[in-house]
């Protein structure tokens, strides 16, 4: 049986990393919003910006906690990441 395979773009996370926290401006790192289980991660498409303190609030909170007091919808912020991303590659 073979294992699936998750979605890895070191190139898009990258791009991820080069935007600012969604909350507060900070310098980002991806975020990833959904999880597989214990230590495993979703596809690197599945990613929005956030830095180290939002970050963690996020995995302590919930991540539906997290996004109503926030008030954001991660799957528009997706949506959203990965459209600016495709309007950089089309941009050269």
């Amino acid at each position: 049986m073979q294992k699936d395979r998750t979605y890895r773009d070191k190139k898009y996370l990258d791009y991820v990393r080069s935007l600012s926290c969604l909350i507060c401006n900070k310098e980002a790192s991806p975020h990833h919003i959904i999880t597989g289980g214990i230590g495993m991660k979703c596809s690197d498409l599945f990613t929005i910006p956030l830095c180290y303190q939002h970050h963690h609030e996020c995995h302590t909170k919930g991540k539906d906690t997290f996004c109503s007091h926030y008030v954001i919808n991660p799957w528009e912020e997706v949506a959203k990441t990965i459209e600016g991303y495709l309007r950089g590659i089309e941009n050269g």
